[in-house]
């Protein structure tokens, strides 16, 4: 990974620190979802598996159940896949997506990190025993074995996973011919200079925000995502108007963008067709629009402008 990727991955670690990575990383790696929720083929699966571009644990005689981060970086390759990158450029990228970090030498080198780490565990409700072990661990070395054995995967697609569910805006992995790739996170490198001039080249980018938009978007996925709240409760309201068939006209104004404006008008008991709510579901993913206005079939009326996430 270039100097500068790893440069935007240590903010991106930053950024979203104080969060509480046990928790969702234990959500993330859940183990409740099918390959047929994706829409990956499974000749491709078998392929890609042969090829160890996917790696996913499988039971003898049981049927293969993927974990989120399985399941997004499977829609990740689809869909670079789909834009043409050749597969030697994704092996490449997987081999340092999924390399396993030094979590003892990351607090060992970041006297901050590890100092704010231990400062949570303090604030944290458990038993003083247990406190001081895990501060013993922090300090002296062995948390990252502990991690381990808890099954806290510690590579950089994870974090990209995590990222994506708690950044506002965009968040992307950027794939290079030559099989490099960085992370991009719209609000942390948006007005970057660096990251303008890396665009500049032949570049895939895979937005892991629509792949998250389109999850969402799956009724039968509903509720996988709740905890981390990706949609507010008035985004959420306007998913609900819209599964319920009683809208009949929904606009959403985009910020900076020449076209700024999306009109979708429902021609047959209030239904949106899977290509109209997809349109809706990404716009809230990715934060891109300045205001909705929903028209009830029964003349009411729901508006909203986007929410400023201060950091």
């Amino acid at each position: 990974m270039t100097k500068p990727a790893q440069k935007f991955f240590n903010s991106i670690i930053a950024y979203v620190r104080d969060s509480d990575w046990m928790e969702i990383n234990q959500r993330i790696t859940d183990r409740q979802l099918l390959l047929t929720d994706t829409d990956v083929k499974s000749r491709n699966f078998n392929h890609w598996k042969n090829e160890k571009i996917v790696q996913v644990t499988e039971e003898a005689g049981k049927r293969l159940k993927l974990n989120l981060v399985e399941y997004i970086w499977l829609c990740t390759v689809e869909k670079a896949r789909n834009l043409g990158l050749p597969l030697p450029a994704i092996k490449k990228s997987k081999e340092m997506l999924f390399q396993e970090q030094d979590f003892d030498r990351t607090f060992r080198e970041n006297a901050i990190l590890k100092n704010q780490a231990i400062e949570k565990i303090k604030n944290t409700p458990m038993d003083e025993g247990t406190k001081k072990m895990m501060i013993d661990l922090l300090e002296k070395g062995g948390m990252g074995s502990l991690l381990k054995k808890k099954d806290f995967s510690i590579n950089f697609f994870n974090f990209f996973v995590i990222a994506s569910l708690i950044i506002p805006n965009d968040v992307a992995v950027i794939f290079f011919p030559d099989g490099d790739c960085f992370p991009y996170a719209e609000n942390l490198h948006g007005g970057n200079a660096s990251v303008k001039e890396l665009l500049t080249v032949e570049h895939t980018y895979v937005s892991l925000k629509r792949i998250l938009a389109e999850f969402i978007g799956d009724e039968s996925k509903k509720d996988f995502l709740m905890p981390f709240r990706i949609l507010n409760e008035k985004e959420m309201s306007v998913i609900r108007e819209i599964r319920s068939g009683n809208v009949s006209e929904i606009t959403i104004k985009f910020i900076g963008k020449e076209k700024n404006q999306l009109q979708i008008t429902t021609k047959k008991h209030g239904e949106l067709t899977r290509q109209q709510e997809a349109e809706v579901v990404n716009a809230f993913a990715l934060k891109n629009y300045q205001s909705i206005t929903l028209k009830h079939r029964a003349d009411g009326k729901i508006y909203f402008e986007r929410e400023h996430i201060k950091k």
